[in-house]
């Protein structure tokens, strides 16, 4: 009498084995791709909250003001640890900016990569996005 043999057979492994290669192939670049989004996406929100608390000073006081008469927590910026914000604030001029500056790369973006947001006394802001088509794909919406 035949014993019944129970397993999979070598073939069967190896078709496991080439279908998990072959889902790891597709999904680890996405993952790579996304974590550089993700990393990208903290300037256009911080210039988002620059502009608010600039339009509040603006429609308070008629003017612009700096990081510190506007509320912007400077050592929050400090603690970033993908970008270099720069308050762009002079009190003789009627605009002022807040610039995000890459540190390092961060996937395609390398350091000479920024994304800016101006605010005249006329009350209407202006954004910069990055020259590298690269960049502007991480935030299509910022322009």
């Amino acid at each position: 009498m035949k014993k019944m043999q129970k397993g999979f057979t070598l073939i069967e492994l190896m078709v496991v084995v080439v279908i998990i290669g072959i889902l790891a192939a597709v999904a680890v670049p996405k993952m790579f791709g996304m974590s550089a989004k993700a990393k990208v996406s903290e300037a256009p929100q911080t210039l988002a909250m620059y502009e608010r608390l600039q339009s509040v000073y603006f429609a308070e006081t008629s003017g612009t003001g700096s990081n510190a008469e506007i509320g912007v927590n400077q050592v929050d910026l400090d603690e970033s640890k993908f970008f270099t914000y720069t308050d762009g604030f002079a009190a003789s001029t009627a605009a002022t900016s807040l610039t995000a500056t890459v540190i390092g790369t961060a996937g395609e973006c390398d350091n000479t990569q920024f994304w800016q947001k101006t605010f005249s006394t006329a009350g209407v802001p202006d954004n910069v996005p990055p020259t590298i088509a690269a960049c502007k794909a991480y935030t299509p919406n910022f322009e």
